[in-house]
Order: C-alpha cells, then structure tokens, then sequence
C-alpha cells in the first residue's frame, strides 16, 4: 500500500476531528440552553469552518 493512501484519509479525519472539537467549544462558550439550538449552532458553525477553508 502506498503512503499517500494512508495518509490522505487520516489527514481528512483528523481535520474533521478538529473541526468538530472547534466548534464544540464556540458552541459552548455561546452557552445555549436547548440541545436544539446547540445542534443547530454546531451546523452552521460547520459550514463557516468548512467555507473558510474552501
């Protein structure tokens, strides 16, 4: 098996990872009442991330 397709994929969890722990803590530092209103924010937390780094 080649090194690239090893890495590739973990790289890409390992940034989903990160995401996912970022925008964990904004959702908590907003410090939201309803699991609602947490998913969503976390949502669109997501896309801003996501569109960054497009």
């Amino acid at each position: 098996m080649e090194k690239k397709t090893f890495v590739i994929p973990v790289g890409l969890v390992g940034l989903y990872a990160m995401l996912l722990v970022i925008s964990g803590r904004i959702v908590q530092l907003l410090s939201l009442n309803s699991s609602n209103s947490k998913t969503f924010a976390s949502v669109i937390i997501n896309f801003v991330i996501c569109a960054l780094f497009l």
